[in-house]
């Protein structure tokens, strides 16, 4: 039996008695401009995915940190690259502990901002399981220890989409067996199960989905509704029981939708690595520059963290985009050195690339080189020396391009792409030698 396995047995076991069945559905919520999009559909390979933990409420909130001790649990289990990963997130003592306000019964409100516990990851098609849990248990320094130790391990370890460096290995373990031990918290003497939620397909649709305990089964879910990140009740904050709302949050794409857009991006190796192309032009250092750019083109194509849909746009936006910024930064009279080493595509080496890969039968690779040639022979556009500015504009336009490109038998399209896009390179260098 798989440790997700284990989990979803503990919990049926537990909620198979009616006084402990829990209430689970999604919330509306009140249009701001922090609402999330709801109902949105996940598509493998085509959009990614992230859990926010949005509000918990405790109904006796005074009494934590008194007489009780919460444990608030997230668990994930979904594929990053080719590997299934567990990722555990523990809220720490301290969080809870700042937020809580009141005395005896009355409640309390732990308010979270930007708390993810999965942050952009690409939706595969082995789905999200997901685990929302809240226990109590009594008060006293051992437990309040045990339980802070796991918070700050997951904070280190959970919810980073990142796979985790060499010197993080031991704390990924230590994590997942926090994750392996979940299970065993409903059997736990003096550990109250106050609600849990596990759904081995969580990625239905996009929305507010709140969990709670089994006083508000009764409650009308038409009478509940999320305004500015807190959970109403008839138009109050909602109180008498115990719940967590979490938002899962739907995004088509990584890549920039604007110009203005391109935040996403800019924690990514890949990315980072584009800024750096962009600052040996500027130096008018092209050979440098051309092996930076044949770098990141493999880093992309290697990239857990890019669906399929953006990997492809990914590859042909950087490459027009290093040949505009190489046209814009270094003059056409820059010397021998640079324009042996070129650096770029251009538009006539990628439709000559573009025939040999039709008349090989990669249709659609061909038809995305013929694409880049003819991207090319357009101008570099807004801001044609700012590598983002740049890189934006490309991907908008492959995007638009590419949208209704036949894609069927194609799984390694991207891959594909980049080998043609290397040998384009290689042979436009040695025409210059």
């Amino acid at each position: 039996m798989t440790t997700w396995q284990r989990l979803e047995s503990a919990l049926q076991d537990w909620i198979s008695r009616p006084s402990q069945r829990p209430y689970t559905g999604w919330v509306q919520a009140q249009p701001d401009g922090r609402t999330i999009a709801a109902g949105k559909a996940f598509v493998p390979e085509a959009s990614y995915f992230s859990i926010r933990l949005v509000e918990m409420g405790l109904a006796q909130g005074g009494k934590y940190f008194t007489t009780f001790l919460p444990m608030g649990v997230c668990l994930t289990e979904y594929t990053v690259g080719d590997e299934r990963q567990r990722r555990p997130t523990i809220l720490s003592n301290d969080l809870i502990a700042s937020q809580i306000q009141g005395t005896g019964a009355n409640p309390g409100y732990i308010e979270y901002t930007n708390m993810y516990a999965v942050r952009y990851a690409p939706v595969k098609a082995d789905n999200l399981s997901l685990f929302i849990g809240l226990f109590r248990m009594p008060y006293d320094d051992l437990a309040k220890q045990v339980l802070q130790i796991a918070a700050d391990l997951t904070q280190q370890v959970g919810g980073n989409n990142n796979p985790a460096a060499a010197a993080m290995a031991a704390g990924v373990r230590v994590a997942e067996k926090v994750y392996d031990s979940v299970s065993g918290l409903f059997g736990l003497k003096g550990v109250t199960p106050l609600f849990g939620f596990a759904d081995g397909n969580a990625l239905t649709e996009s929305g507010y989905l709140l969990v709670c305990g089994p006083a508000v089964k009764s409650i009308d879910a038409k009478r509940l509704l999320v305004v500015d990140n807190r959970l109403h009740l008839d138009g109050e904050r909602a109180t008498g029981f115990d719940y967590c709302l979490v938002a899962i949050e739907h995004a088509a794409t990584r890549l920039p939708q604007g110009t203005d857009t391109i935040n996403p991006l800019t924690g990514l190796a890949f990315h980072r690595r584009w800024r750096e192309v962009g600052q040996l032009l500027a130096a008018k250092n092209v050979v440098e520059a051309e092996a930076r750019i044949a770098h990141l083109r493999a880093e992309v194509v290697a990239s857990p963290e890019l669906t399929e849909d953006d990997r492809l746009i990914a590859i042909a936006a950087y490459d027009t985009s290093y040949e505009k910024l190489r046209r814009a930064l270094v003059p056409a009279t820059a010397g021998a050195a640079a324009r042996s080493a070129r650096g770029g595509t251009p538009a006539a080496s990628l439709r000559g690339a573009a025939e040999q890969r039709q008349k090989a039968g990669q249709k659609a690779a061909g038809e995305v080189l013929s694409r880049m040639a003819t991207r090319l022979q357009l101008a570099g556009g807004v801001n044609g020396s700012d590598p983002d500015a740049v890189f934006a504009s490309e991907a908008i336009a492959f995007r638009d391009s590419l949208a209704t490109l036949d894609r069927r038998g194609n799984a390694n399209l991207a891959a594909t792409l980049a080998e043609a896009i290397s040998g384009a390179v290689t042979r436009e260098d040695e025409k210059a030698a």
